[in-house]
């Protein structure tokens, strides 16, 4: 959660975005490697949402939007 919006997982492998002052949706992120459940991290200002797969890989996306802006892999994989 952040001042412009909030992350929820009301459906397996999906994170819904949405905008905390209109309440409206803003975007999806769609998780890998079979993902249902995760602890998303916003960036301090709000314009990103980080989230780590079970192979420790972590994908950083666009905290409006949802969209994938990079994806930083683990070292063991």
């Amino acid at each position: 959660h952040t001042d412009r919006g909030v992350a929820l997982g009301d459906e397996p492998e999906v994170l819904r975005l949405y905008d905390t002052r209109t309440g409206a949706k803003t975007g999806e992120v769609r998780l890998t490697n079979g993902v249902s459940w995760v602890v998303p991290a916003f960036s301090p200002d709000g314009t990103r949402l980080a989230w780590a797969d079970r192979g420790g890989d972590a994908h950083v996306h666009d905290a409006g939007t949802g969209e994938l802006v990079r994806t930083l892999r683990s070292p063991q994989n």
